[in-house]
């Protein structure tokens, strides 16, 4: 008998090992080994995590099969180096979770919330990393793929399944189905047991020890266990980081000394029925938007109100700074905050099985079930709202025009018959890609009912004149589409400071040093940190943080509280913490950042040529994040590297040393309003950026 190829691993033996790292999941979810699905397929391993946010059933095959063992393979067959012909795992996988939700579909009626359950194919590679892998066995975006770093612990395994879970709700569906007991008989009767339930594994896990309250709760936010600190220690932080949550936050400054007199007299004039609210970054438009909601909730109480964001990570966001800044930390049920998407299934029939597909041919399936609403061919569903008082929506240059079409139709009208929606937008539309709308898409006149802004507020003099360094192609674009002689900025900010380090870990250490000084000299808070990140893959699916990235950042940043990993968490994100948020960059518009930190730039370079995002217009948004002062950590950058995004900062940080002195002395003087801004003209700022 000839011995195996080099790199083959019994499979058998890969089951036995992974059997051992199931039994320590936390003590709720369950697993099955080889259980028959309804069909007749048997995948190696079937777990169920009944997490209160992100309800799976993930249906795994085991392999082992490294590049060299494969001679070829195509969608249906995988050729082995031994002769052996077997099975494309992928496609089987496919097949399963196809005849597994057919079979759950018979229980829907019965068991309210299980259409909702996310089905999950996940192809594991046990001993080997995926890209020491066949090509046709990890590169297919139906099915997930991990490798032995994320296979062989526990409590990595954990991490993993669960920012799978959270990355298939975020584009899927954003409500959170009850786990009720009917839906646990609707699971178990779908997935026959009587196979080898009697094997260690094929039967429920037994429960585990009961973890303390904290441990359990970090459990269930899905937070990383790697690694953790000594209970002492781990309590010792604890208590220097958690908030006072009997006391709401209250943000630092009060409206009234937020704004201009200009945008005061937008939020309270109730002649305007609908509106559209300009500018560059960070001129208001959001708190513009979040002043007329409260107006109106002041005025006219039982008022419903609509706010539409097109991000996800930015909804909790604006509830938390809607509800302590303006509602004295009190709830208000009038008023709903949604993502255009979210909103839209909720609203209308069919329209979540609909969309149960990959992201790219999710975006086409959206945009055609938006013109079938448009047209009528769409029943509401039976508690819809049918018509709302008041709508906002932001970052609309982020929307199709249909979209915002659609939502003006429930707009209610004034008696006036104005339709009371008011839409905020971002005035260079030409850097984003195909984001052009006008009045006439979304079936409204808004001559005389637009309003321009030039007093930047989020963003200083210094960070912003850096960013346009960086990107001169943005900055002609704003300086093309905005008439004014003037811009405003409310700070003058700092010069970005930048952190060499060779590896991600170097740089987070690096990171948290820096910020513990600036927190020690009472520099800056904690929470007016914000970390962007580059994503681990290029889908919407994989918008989240690497493996690396997030030990590298937990690790470092542990002894000052941990992160507040606001992309990961989206909807439970606590935007009201003292602690160092971390975002993803294609998550950052509308954020607030007073310390913007651009984390590991050579990362960036998947997105230099990506479909999904429009990579220029993110690169320098995030950028624009910073109040004060921008923190760039990489290994090396270099003139003319394969990624822009490098070379960009490259050429930045050279012109932006010429000029950013000449800006930091420039004096404060009085605008109309009495308030004290750093005033420069566009042509002058046209001359520094493009000399």
């Amino acid at each position: 008998m000839n011995p195996p190829p080099e790199g083959f691993i019994y499979p058998a033996v890969s089951e036995k090992k992974f059997i051992k790292v199931l039994e320590h999941l936390p003590s709720k979810w369950m697993f099955w080994y080889e259980p028959t699905i309804h069909g007749g397929q048997t995948p190696d391993f079937v777990i169920w995590a009944p997490t209160e946010e992100f309800a799976t059933i993930f249906l795994l095959e085991l392999k082992n099969w490294r590049r060299t063992f494969v001679s070829r393979a195509d969608m249906t067959y995988v050729y082995l180096r031994n002769n052996r012909v077997e099975y494309n795992p992928i496609n089987k996988l496919k097949m399963v979770r196809n005849n597994l939700n057919e079979a759950l579909t018979m229980h829907y009626r019965t068991a309210p919330g299980l259409e909702k359950i996310a089905v999950i194919p996940l192809l594991l590679h046990w001993g080997i990393e995926a890209d020491e892998t066949h090509e046709m066995l990890r590169n297919d975006p139906d099915v997930a793929v991990l490798g032995k770093s994320s296979t062989q612990n526990a409590d990595a395994l954990c991490m993993s399944l669960i920012q799978l879970a959270q990355s298939f709700y975020s584009y899927v569906d954003e409500i959170p189905p009850v786990i009720s007991s009917m839906i646990k008989r609707s699971i178990r009767s779908c997935i026959d047991l009587s196979t080898r339930a009697h094997v260690a594994g094929g039967q429920f896990q037994k429960p585990l020890a009961s973890p303390k309250p904290t441990e359990k709760k970090e459990v269930q936010n899905g937070r990383a266990r790697n690694g953790m600190a000594k209970p002492k220690q781990k309590k010792a932080v604890r208590e220097s980081s958690a908030p006072d949550k009997s006391q709401p936050l209250v943000y630092d400054k009060p409206i009234h000394t937020m704004l201009d007199d200009y945008q005061h007299a937008a939020i309270n004039n109730r002649s305007l029925g609908h509106c559209l609210l300009s500018g560059v970054p960070g001129t208001g438009k959001t708190i513009i938007l979040l002043g007329r909601l409260r107006w109106y909730s002041k005025h006219y109480p039982q008022s419903r109100q609509l706010f539409i964001v097109h991000q996800k990570v930015l909804i909790n966001n604006l509830k938390q700074r809607y509800r302590y800044h303006f509602c004295d930390g009190k709830p208000d049920k009038r008023v709903q905050f949604f993502r255009f998407k979210d909103w839209f299934t909720s609203t209308y029939q069919g329209v979540t099985e609909s969309l149960r597909t990959t992201a790219p041919l999710q975006s086409r399936l959206l945009d055609d079930l938006v013109d079938d609403a448009l047209a009528g061919r769409l029943p509401l569903k039976e508690k819809a709202q049918e018509a709302y008082d008041y709508i906002y929506v932001d970052e609309a240059h982020q929307m199709p025009g249909k979209w915002l079409h659609l939502l003006a139709k429930f707009a209610r009208e004034s008696a006036a018959k104005k339709r009371n929606i008011w839409i905020a937008y971002d005035n260079g539309q030409g850097i984003y890609r195909n984001r052009r709308f006008e009045g006439a898409q979304i079936g409204l006149n808004f001559q005389g009912r637009s309003r321009h802004f030039h007093r930047v507020y989020r963003c200083g003099l210094l960070p912003w004149a850096f960013a346009a360094c960086c990107h001169p192609e943005a900055f002609r674009t704003y300086r093309k589409q905005n008439s004014g002689e003037y811009l405003e900025f409310t700070r003058l900010g700092q010069k970005p400071q930048a952190i060499v380090q060779p590896t991600l870990d170097l740089q987070a250490e690096k990171l948290a040093e820096v910020i513990e000084k600036k927190i020690d000299k009472q520099e800056i808070k904690r929470s007016d940190v914000t970390i962007f990140y580059a994503v681990a893959g290029m889908s919407e699916q994989q918008a989240y943080p690497d493996q690396v990235t997030k030990v590298a950042l937990d690790k470092a940043f542990a002894h000052l509280g941990g992160i507040e990993w606001v992309a990961i968490n989206k909807s439970k994100a606590d935007w009201s913490s003292d602690r160092v948020r971390a975002c993803t960059f294609t998550s950052s518009q509308g954020i607030d950042a007073p310390v913007s930190v651009l984390f590991g730039a050579e990362s960036f370079k998947m997105f230099a040529n990506s479909d999904w995002v429009d990579p220029d217009a993110l690169f320098y948004t995030v950028l624009t994040r910073a109040t004060n002062s921008i923190i760039l950590t990489y290994n090396n950058l270099s003139e003319n590297p394969s990624c822009r995004f490098e070379a960009a900062l490259f050429r930045g940080i050279k012109k932006a040393s010429k000029i950013l002195p000449m800006l930091a002395s420039l004096k404060p003087v009085k605008a109309k309003d009495d308030a004290n801004v750093y005033r420069i003209k566009w042509a002058q700022l046209d001359r520094y950026i493009n000399s």
